[in-house]
């Protein structure tokens, strides 16, 4: 920020008066002015840019397409000699398939939803994220499992409960072992101050740790209906400050919070190995654009916790004010949780931005950490053979097989090679106990 260095269009920084990508509208004096009391700060677009971008994802993926076509017919239309071109290539004669993964595939979804002018023929997405309207006519069954009726809740409502609870349930006698790298991302000190400061706030029950995290997981698993499937997964995921990050970002975008308002005490910042804030090295600083992923932490930016105990401190190692402990800067992630409720005393500012991303209707490799590879496999495997399958059907008219659970092989030894025995096909006429189905309001998906 001190610099008002942004980056171009083509990822390099400049502090001139130019085309960038995105620099927050401060002025010179407020700039100053706020980097005077936080320095060494970063404004981040997807977080910072006050527009909400989200909700215009499925409208820029509409926007591309007919970009697209307009490159093709610039390259490949027939030239008419008056220095004009003939428009040849159009959706009548070119099929066009919405796909991509988590953002990108709950844009392709939204765009599908939004094309009025029959762009797109087809989607391919894997783990879209996608907001839908709250819809309480059906319920949700995973095998006998129990009826989910409280679903459909936002990405924002999920990711800070997993903020707030997870950091205490890794600590469960249920997972605490089994859980890939739990013990090496989730020191067991920090999660047992989770789990205290929880506890006296209410918000878990229990005497001891082992009742208080087991509480915990049973509020994720049975409130928020997280899959039992996910708890072995979910502590390297919280190590990773994943949900965490989402949390942070996207209330910021969705309240359309500017950079100065570090909304919940947090602001974003490179940190040392005791967790303090400093500068930003330039070459990292340089190499943002190429080795950043867009959601802080990320490419050596941290979530900060401005006000935690002491000083400005990295989130994860935050002292929180009511607690005097360590416990994640669990104060900064419950007001990061009161967004999602609408309850903010703080800001006295719901979300409205969260309601402009609900959907309408909803029409790889090997992974190398211990005690993961060996208990899951590659979903983008599928995501590509989906890929395949929108395509056959769009060009050869193959129907598409039903929805269905696809019975996979976890290889169990982590130095051997996946093979088509631990990824099966999509079938295209499963088993009745392998479809999923939506019967008397009901969707039905096998154990």
């Amino acid at each position: 920020m001190e610099t008002d260095s942004a980056q171009r269009l083509d990822g390099t920084l400049t502090s001139a008066d130019e085309t960038v990508q995105f620099r927050a509208d401060l002025t010179d004096s407020e700039r100053a002015d706020f980097s005077a009391s936080w320095p060494d700060r970063f404004a981040w677009k997807h977080a910072h840019s006050k527009a909400n971008p989200e909700a215009d994802w499925g409208l820029h993926v509409l926007q591309s397409i007919e970009f697209g076509f307009y490159v093709l017919n610039a390259k490949f239309g027939r030239e008419l000699g008056n220095g004009e071109t003939l428009i040849t290539i159009t959706p009548k004669n070119t099929l066009v398939i919405a796909s991509s993964v988590s953002n990108g595939g709950g844009s392709s979804v939204r765009a599908a939803e939004q094309d009025k002018h029959d762009l797109i023929d087809g989607v391919a997405v894997s783990e879209p994220n996608v907001n839908p309207e709250v819809d309480t006519g059906f319920s949700i069954r995973q095998g006998d499992g129990p009826v989910i009726s409280n679903h459909s809740r936002s990405l924002l409502d999920y990711t800070t409960a997993l903020a707030v609870w997870q950091g205490c349930a890794n600590q469960a006698p249920a997972i605490r072992d089994d859980a890939p790298l739990n013990g090496v991302f989730n020191p067991p000190a920090i999660g047992e101050n989770i789990c205290n400061s929880l506890a006296n706030k209410g918000l878990v029950s229990g005497a001891t740790l082992d009742d208080r995290a087991t509480d915990a997981l049973r509020m994720l698993n049975e409130e928020f209906a997280i899959q039992p499937e996910q708890n072995l997964l979910a502590p390297v995921h919280f190590g990773l400050a994943v949900a965490q990050s989402i949390s942070m970002t996207y209330a910021n975008a969705y309240g359309r919070a500017a950079v100065e308002a570090r909304l919940c005490d947090l602001s974003l910042a490179a940190t040392d190995g005791a967790g303090a804030f400093q500068p930003l090295p330039a070459g990292a600083e340089a190499a943002l654009f190429s080795a950043s992923n867009g959601i802080p932490p990320t490419a050596g930016v941290n979530i900060v916790y401005d006000g935690a105990e002491g000083q400005p401190t990295h989130l994860a190692a935050s002292v929180s004010p009511s607690s005097s402990q360590p416990d994640y800067g669990l104060d900064a992630l419950l007001c990061l949780r009161s967004l999602a409720q609408d309850s903010n005393a703080v800001t006295g500012a719901p979300l409205e931005g969260e309601e402009a991303v609900r959907a309408d209707a909803i029409a790889g490799g090997m992974n190398g950490f211990p005690g993961v590879a060996d208990r899951y496999v590659p979903l983008h495997h599928y995501y590509f053979q989906a890929l395949d399958l929108v395509w056959a059907t769009l060009k050869n008219k193959q129907p598409l097989p039903p929805s269905q659970v696809v019975r996979t092989l976890p290889r169990g030894d982590i130095g051997t090679p996946l093979s088509e025995a631990n990824l099966p096909d999509i079938d295209p006429d499963p088993e009745s106990g392998d479809r999923i189905v939506f019967v008397n309001n009901q969707l039905r998906i096998p154990e």
